[in-house]
């Protein structure tokens, strides 16, 4: 959470004055586990609008959510998240250029993470799956086969007897999706057992 709290607070920094958040006030770690809360809490319970959630009106009200953050705060950290620093962006013609640099670091912490957690039974599976996902992006691919048919396609090793998925892989280029047996020769899972 430290790489969150720094480089949100670094972004917010740069864009004050540029807009209309001029009482930012810097992000701590409690404020980043109570936003990754909210947003847990918003894919649990489902409403029209964000803003719903901290109506007043007993239809939409959700204490668990208004209680936690407020909604103006909630729309700072949202609008300021951030899990790189900006100053060492390489340009898109770079040989060297990740198109997953802006979270590579944060994806790295989050496997890592899981890898600590939980050691994996033996029989573990390595299968691609899809994160649903409508913006735009040179990663969102197409599948017709999979009920998530638009999104972003991530390989993944996961516990057979439990789902538990230990090491993943987001895939960044397009030309590998076509080709058959392709979970065979992924390189993420270095051990496997």
């Amino acid at each position: 959470m430290e790489l969150l709290v720094t480089e949100t607070n670094r972004y917010a920094s740069l864009c004050l004055g540029e807009e209309r958040y001029e009482s930012w006030d810097p992000v701590t770690e409690e404020d980043i586990f109570a936003y990754f809360g909210v947003m847990i809490g918003m894919g649990l319970i489902k409403l029209p609008s964000i803003a719903d959630y901290w109506r007043t009106d007993p239809l939409f009200h959700c204490s668990i959510i208004a209680d936690n953050m407020t909604r103006d705060r909630f729309f700072q950290i949202h609008r300021f998240l951030h899990f790189f620093d900006n100053s060492f962006l390489l340009s898109p013609s770079d040989p060297s250029y990740d198109c997953l640099c802006k979270v590579r670091k944060f994806l790295t912490l989050i496997e890592d993470h899981f890898v600590s957690l939980y050691n994996p039974h033996c029989q573990c599976a390595v299968d691609e799956a899809m994160i649903k996902y409508k913006g735009r992006s040179s990663l969102k691919q197409y599948m017709p086969m999979k009920p998530v048919k638009r999104g972003i396609k991530v390989w993944a090793r996961a516990d057979s007897t439990n789902g538990y998925i230990s090491r993943f892989q987001v895939n960044t280029g397009k030309e590998d999706s076509s080709e058959v047996g392709l979970g065979n020769r992924v390189n993420i899972f270095y051990p496997l057992y």
